[in-house]
Order: structure tokens, then sequence, then C-alpha cells
């Protein structure tokens, strides 16, 4: 009995070794490459200074390009500007479908429809998204990216929210309800501090959604707005074919804002995701 329970914990143990490595080696290859040169990234070394001698150089360079700094600040800006319109109106939206008295075909409908918008390729939008931009003058401006980005990620915060809204219990509204509560009340006050955890995941998620979405910050821009997913593809490369080294530090220094919010928020992350998963 100790041999095979010790021979199971050996074969977890051991496919925990096989995703890790499988998840972390490409991450462990790009920082040894960031630090390498042009020729060196070919020669797959990996210990610096006993296999080759690490160099700063694609770093410096990167904090030179006055573009990436500013395609920072804009993904930034855009960004959190997207998780948090998303957070705001998914709060609502998922609260009415967990709390209206619909009978279940409704709310799965709703759900539906608002998976609909998400599963559809981007592409199918991109026409008229431009059309609408070029209409309401927000073409190529920051205000413009965030309206098509946030009608983007929406859906994915609602059915996030929703199952932590439909998982708060209605004795607890109800209640509110008798104490005088209105509607509005009771939804801020009663529910949502209870699904605070499924709102940071929607928000982090939403972020990082939005950090790396690349087709619509390209279509609806031209050279006014360029976000980091954009500028990285106009820096990287040249006549003579891509600067490996170089191309791998704007990669990870494009990975690590929304790579540092998910492991600050992690907790909530977990919490969010899981919440409404088991029920009775």
């Amino acid at each position: 009995l100790i041999r095979g329970r010790l021979i199971r914990d050996g074969l977890v143990w051991l496919a925990i070794a096989a995703a890790l490595i499988w998840t972390l080696a490409p991450f462990a290859w790009a920082i040894s490459a960031s630090f390498k040169t042009g020729t060196d990234v070919y020669n797959n070394e990996w210990i610096p200074f006993a296999q080759f001698e690490p160099t700063l150089r694609n770093w410096k360079r990167l904090l030179e390009l006055p573009v990436l700094k500013q395609a920072m600040i804009t993904s930034t800006v855009i960004s959190m500007s997207v998780a948090t319109v998303c957070a705001l109106i998914a709060a609502p939206a998922a609260y009415g479908i967990a709390r209206t008295s619909w009978s279940a075909n409704w709310q799965r409908g709703f759900l539906a429809a608002f998976l609909l918008n998400r599963i559809m390729p981007p592409v199918t939008f991109i026409t008229p998204f431009m059309l609408l931009g070029a209409f309401f003058k927000v073409k190529d401006t920051i205000p413009g990216v965030i309206i098509v980005d946030a009608v983007f990620m929406l859906p994915m915060a609602v059915i996030i929210a929703y199952s932590a809204y439909a998982a708060v219990p209605g004795e607890l509204v109800e209640s509110a309800h008798l104490d005088g509560a209105s509607a509005f009340r009771a939804f801020l006050q009663s529910a949502t501090p209870l699904t605070a955890p499924a709102l940071v995941a929607a928000w982090i998620l939403s972020f990082a959604f939005t950090w790396n979405e690349w087709l619509y910050a390209d279509f609806m821009t031209f050279n006014k707005v360029e976000t980091m997913s954009v500028a990285l593809i106009t820096v990287v490369g040249g006549g003579s074919g891509a600067n490996v080294p170089q191309a791998v530090a704007r990669t990870l220094a494009m990975m690590a804002v929304p790579m540092i919010a998910a492991i600050a928020c992690q907790r909530y992350i977990v919490t969010g995701l899981s919440m409404g998963a088991v029920k009775g």
C-alpha cells in the first residue's frame, strides 16, 4: 500500500515537473536570448558568463525608442480604461440577469447572446467598427480604441460576473429589500461586496486581453495612436531579417505588465473564477 502511494505521488510530481518545464522553458529561453547578441542567439547556449557573454544592449535600445515609451503609456491607458468600463457595466448587467425573475431559458438566452459576440471571429467586426469610427470621428483616437475593445471584452466580463451574482443567496437580497433598500442599493451594498473577487478577476482578464489585443488596435489606428502590440511589429525586423534578441526583449517588456498584475491579483482571480462553480 505504501509503495503504491509512493509511486502514485511520484507520478503526480513527475507530471507537475513536466508541465512546469513545458510552460517555463520558452520563458527561460526568451530571458536568456534577450541578453545575447544576434549571433549568440543561434548557438543554443543557456548559461551566461559560462557559455556566452551577456549584454544589456537589447534592453538599452528598448528604453531608447520613443515610440515604445509612448506605446507603453497608450496601452496602459487603453487597457485600464477598457477593464474599468467592462467591470462597471458587467456588474449591473450580470446582477440583472441573475436576479430578475426570468426563466432559466431566458437567462441562458441572454448569456448565449453575450457569448456569441465573444466567440465570433473578431475579423467579422472590423468593417462595421471602422465605418462607425469614421462616422463618429473617433477613428485613430484613444477613445475609439477603448470603445471597440470594451465591446469585444464585455461579454467575458459579464459571464464571469454572472456566475458570482448567481451564487449570492437570494435571502440576502430579499432581506435588504425588507430593510427598505432600493434595488440599486441592494445590488451595490449587499450583493456586490460578495462578488468583489469575481469583478477583480473580470477586470484583470479584460486588462490582459486588451493589452495583448492587436487586430482592432491595428485597424482602428493609423499614426496618431499606437499600442504596444502594434508598435512591436513596426520596430522589429528590417531588410536583413528580424533581430531576435531585440524582438525578445521587447516582447518580454510587453508581457511584464499583465504578468505582474496577474501575479499581484492571483488570489482574486482564482477565487473569482471559481465562484458559483459549486452550489448546494
